[in-house]
């Protein structure tokens, strides 16, 4: 990457910068910080956003499966106790 830079008044920099924009393969001028971090075109951000939600949507099924492992533990656990205290001469369901 060739870095040409001229700093615009809103704290953005003009980056010469060689990649694929719209399917064309070319030195383009980007947008970026005045640290030189490239702003995401429309499509890098759209794909970014794609990626994060696909990710989030993962780890919410995750968290739905542990959640269910841990409701059937809890349901086992209480199935024990109830046997325990039917051992034990006492009624769990008139408690």
């Amino acid at each position: 990457m060739i870095r040409l830079t001229l700093k615009i008044g809103l704290g953005l920099a003009l980056i010469r910068w060689q990649g694929v924009y719209k399917d064309v393969e070319a030195h383009w001028l980007r947008c970026a910080t005045l640290d030189g971090v490239l702003l995401p075109t429309a499509q890098e951000a759209a794909e970014q956003k794609a990626n994060q939600a696909e990710q989030e949507a993962v780890q919410a099924k995750q968290e739905a499966v542990q959640a269910k492992q841990e409701a059937v533990q809890a349901k086992q656990r209480a199935a024990q106790l109830a046997e325990k205290l039917r051992a034990l001469g006492v009624n769990p369901d008139e408690i």
